[in-house]
């Protein structure tokens, strides 16, 4: 897979800004518990991955809310992952 050149210097938040009104909220909750599995791969979710799946979730105009309660239904269904 090659990745464009317009977005080989982009972070993923810009990458986010890019798609965020192209996302139906079912799609952000996927990208959300996808972050939120993939940090806890390991076993534990650090810190720093909660902040920044936090972050992901703020940029895809997810509130507070709505964010707490992805992740509480992620840290239910994977309770390995709790930091």
């Amino acid at each position: 897979m090659t990745i464009p050149k317009s977005f080989s210097n982009s972070t993923l938040f810009d990458l986010l800004d890019n798609i965020v009104g192209q996302l139906n909220d079912h799609a952000k909750e996927t990208a959300v518990l996808a972050a939120y599995l993939i940090a806890g791969a390991d076993g534990n979710v650090e810190d720093s991955e909660m902040a920044l799946i936090q972050q992901i979730g703020t940029s895809l105009s997810l509130s507070a809310a709505h964010l707490t309660g992805i992740l509480t239904t992620a840290q239910q269904q994977n309770p390995a992952a709790i930091q």
